[in-house]
């Protein structure tokens, strides 16, 4: 589900700025890459493509409206190597979606890191410089709002990773948008 809330985008933005103006080592997300992600599949074939394709047409097409607050990271607020902005109310709505997916996946063959946490990734932390800084940073922005953002409609990504980062190309979508 990507992100295209524009005032949502302008404060995540500003963040970002915050977050490379005390001089640590990160790369941002571009904007146009904001997206939530329900399930991570690696490698897929077009069988498999297109089976996940009719998957998601079963799929509630209701937009829902979701809430983006706070910042947080990953693996821990200690040792920041994934930023992220988390989501509060409508959290369980995202995880009840993976949920109903996950089965899937498995059924035609996909193994699932069952591990999830609805967010939004924003930065990427390339070497330990500042890091002091950035705890603390990340500290401040703990309880940020962003704002409210529909998560309609549902799309299969293609992610092809390349030196300056990823590229998504969309497979197929399914909703409202």
């Amino acid at each position: 589900m990507d992100l295209e809330n524009e005032s949502v985008i302008r404060k995540i933005k500003e963040v970002q700025e915050e977050i490379v103006s005390i001089g640590c080592d990160v790369k941002l997300v571009e904007e146009y890459n904001f997206h939530f992600s329900l399930a991570f599949l690696g490698e897929i074939n077009e069988i498999q493509k297109n089976e996940i394709c009719k998957f998601l047409g079963t799929f509630d097409k209701t937009s829902t409206k979701i809430r983006l607050s706070g910042i947080g990271s990953f693996p821990s607020s200690n040792n920041p190597r994934v930023i992220w902005i988390g989501v509060s109310d409508g959290a369980e709505l995202l995880r009840e979606n993976a949920k109903k997916i996950w089965p899937f996946l498995e059924k035609i063959g996909i193994k699932i890191d069952k591990r999830f946490e609805p967010h939004l990734t924003i930065a990427r932390v390339r070497s330990p410089r500042n890091k002091g800084k950035l705890v603390v940073k990340l500290a401040e922005l703990a309880n940020v709002d962003f704002g409210e953002v529909l998560i309609s409609p549902i799309r299969l990504k293609k992610s092809t990773l390349t030196y300056n980062g990823p590229i998504y190309e969309t497979l197929c979508e399914v909703g409202k948008k």
